[in-house]
């Protein structure tokens, strides 16, 4: 199934601002410590990855549904 958003006018306009100000926002703050990352994640149905590295954790997903059970599911501020 394919999923088509379209943005016109006003809604662009809004849209876009909307990115820019998650962008900055995203930009500024501080990664969180890797104590305050989800923990014990293990794909429990469909194929994916959980890797951690410091405080960097990628989830891959290689099916088009995935389930994941976590022990502790901590983001830090």
């Amino acid at each position: 199934m394919k999923h088509t958003l379209v943005f016109t006018g006003r809604t662009r306009v809004l849209f876009l601002a909307g990115l820019m100000s998650l962008a900055c926002t995203h930009a500024q703050a501080a990664p969180p410590a890797a104590n305050q990352l989800p923990g014990g994640g293990q794909v429990v149905s469909g194929q994916g990855s959980i890797n951690q590295a410091g405080a960097n954790m990628t989830i891959n997903q290689a099916t088009q549904s995935m389930i994941t059970n976590w022990k502790s599911f901590d983001i830090g501020k």
